[in-house]
């Protein structure tokens, strides 16, 4: 019976692995290009410095 039980609940726990997943990834992509701003935006910050 636990065999069984494991087996039917096994699909689940993989669509929430899966689902976990695609959470970090999609959370990892937004760090990512929030932090490509701040770069972008402090080079500028600091090339009109240069200009000035």
């Amino acid at each position: 019976i636990g065999d069984l039980l494991s087996f039917h609940t096994l699909p689940y726990a993989f669509k929430n692995m899966v689902e976990a997943t695609t959470d970090l990834a999609k959370s990892a992509r937004r760090i990512k290009h929030i932090d490509t701003r701040t770069l972008t935006r402090s080079e500028r910050e600091e090339q009109q410095q240069q200009i000035v």
